[in-house]
């Protein structure tokens, strides 16, 4: 799906669990480690990159391999494909400057956030997440 955010997730009405999940915009078909690091950032990042953050990316990965198995290499390769997509994609540039869009000015906020980010030890980052999701 590679679009697994929380704009494309459809809950029950009391918010227990996950009723449906819609998207086709930009389908593909890749590791599933990318889509879980992906949804990691857009969930647990879109908003900052604080202390709150860190630990709701904590509570996702937690959440994610108590139901699916992911060791800790195939976790830290899906942040890199994640963030080596992210350098490289023009999507939300161009709706931004080039068709002069404002719908789009938060979401490119958000990719400028995570983008600063891309010098940092993403390994270390990935594997403090990682060994804290697991305790």
């Amino acid at each position: 799906h590679c679009d697994f955010s929380y704009q494309n997730v459809f809950f029950s009405e009391d918010g227990s669990k996950i009723e449906a999940v819609f998207d086709f915009e930009k389908a593909s078909i890749g590791p599933r480690a990318f889509e879980v690091a992906r949804s990691m950032f857009v969930c647990c990042f879109d908003d900052g990159w604080e202390q709150r953050n860190i630990d709701q990316a904590i509570v996702f990965i937690s959440a994610y391999i108590q139901k699916q198995p992911l060791s800790l290499g195939e976790f830290q390769q899906g942040v890199k494909m994640y963030l080596v997509n992210l350098a490289h994609q023009t999507w939300v540039e161009a709706k931004v400057l080039l068709k002069n869009s404002v719908n789009y000015i938060d979401l490119l906020d958000a990719h400028e956030r995570r983008i600063t980010h891309l010098p940092d030890d993403m390994d270390a980052f990935a594997k403090d997440i990682y060994e804290k999701a697991q305790k």
